[in-house]
């Protein structure tokens, strides 16, 4: 792609990335990887604000890795800040750092939104999960309409679902799916020295699911009810599961009233997903809402099935048939049901046509040609 038209005195187009933090999640690591695509283009001047710092919570971030990027990372507070405050200081940010494209990102939206009235700069919001609108939201998002550029879902469901609620024109409503770097997927250790590691069997089917354990959202508790049904009809299947959280510990209690703490293999935070992954033969998903998960895509990616429920995007990334299931969200005994099944890594051909639709490129591209286009 060419150099950018030159948007500002200096030559570059300047794109400032609003989001609330940079802790380890989903549409934080997405916010990552779109830094590293668009620093691939000449010609841009990249930015991040995050409303809150480092030392607002005691928490693994992304704050570092996207400095190191060469993306400069500015942050208002050090502890948590809301309503007025907030907006105040979002406002003065902005006019000290005018920028050609206002990019936000989760809470930081309506926000960015009001901040950004009268200012100027092209404005864009990341809809990330097909969470429903309050009344309050949604009269919100209607009388802010006319000052935003578009809506970027990272999928169609999302952004469709967003766009009936908000009502805005269709041509707004944009799907631009996430993209990792594939060139970063790779495994360090063989599949047999982290089963050997995990105290998995030979044998045995490892079904594994990675997401933190602070809210019921995430399904945790769907699925520890699923596999208690499940494992005694099972003995030789496994369930590992990555992250952490405050429901951490009931989660374990109830392994082991269910005698199977054994067989639950609790990991807390890891930084070796990937090579985890390669030692599993079966993704889970439980959640009760989301986008397009980044979990079940590098799951995909390393070649397992997946039982996912039919939320968000998921559908658009996870079809039923030999190496898939979906299953209705919040459903202990359909979760239990599916885990049942026998299932084949994805075909040849459904493996190259997931990576070439989570291609890193592809997330750069999209979003460069979006934000020319606004500015054209």
């Amino acid at each position: 792609m060419g150099v950018c038209r030159r948007a500002n005195p200096g030559g570059f187009l300047k794109i400032l990335f609003i989001i609330p933090n940079l802790f380890r999640g989903g549409a934080e690591y997405q916010l990552l990887e779109l830094c590293r695509a668009l620093k691939r283009e000449p010609g841009l001047d990249l930015r991040v604000l995050a409303f809150y710092s480092e030392a607002s919570r005691d928490l693994l971030g992304y704050y570092q890795e996207v400095r190191d990027l060469g993306v400069p990372v500015d942050t208002l507070f050090d502890t948590l800040v809301t309503g007025l405050p907030l907006l105040r200081a979002t406002r003065a940010y902005l006019r000290s750092q005018p920028s050609d494209i206002i990019q936000a990102f989760l809470q930081a939206n309506q926000y960015a939104s009001l901040a950004a009235l009268a200012l100027p700069g092209k404005l864009f919001l990341g809809i990330r999960s097909d969470l429903s609108l309050s009344r309050g939201q949604r009269l919100l998002g209607r009388a802010l309409d006319f000052r935003v550029n578009a809506y970027v879902g990272n999928a169609k469901f999302i952004i469709q679902h967003y766009a009936e609620q908000v009502g805005c024109a269709a041509h707004k409503a944009v799907a631009i799916y996430n993209g990792i770097d594939l060139e970063r997927l790779r495994r360090t250790r063989s599949r047999e020295d982290m089963r050997r590691e995990l105290g998995l069997p030979e044998q045995a089917r490892a079904m594994i699911t990675v997401a933190n354990m602070h809210f019921p959202f995430k399904g945790h508790g769907e699925l520890m009810e699923a596999w208690c049904a499940h494992a005694p009809s099972s003995p030789n299947d496994h369930l590992v599961l990555v992250g952490t959280g405050k429901r951490e510990e009931d989660l374990k209690a109830q392994a082991r009233l269910a005698g199977l703490a054994s067989r639950t293999h609790f990991l807390g935070m890891r930084s070796d997903v990937m090579d985890l992954l390669g030692a599993c033969d079966l993704y889970i998903s439980p959640s009760w809402v989301e986008g397009f998960s980044n979990s079940i895509a590098e799951a995909i990616l390393c070649g397992l099935p997946v039982v996912a429920t039919r939320v968000g995007g998921t559908p658009e990334m996870v079809s039923e048939g030999s190496w898939g299931a979906l299953v209705p969200p919040r459903d202990a005994s359909s979760l239990a049901n599916a885990l049942q099944r026998d299932f084949q890594p994805p075909s040849p051909a459904a493996l190259q046509a997931f990576r070439e639709q989570v291609d890193l490129n592809h997330l750069g591209r999209d979003y460069l040609a979006l934000y020319q286009g606004a500015l054209a």
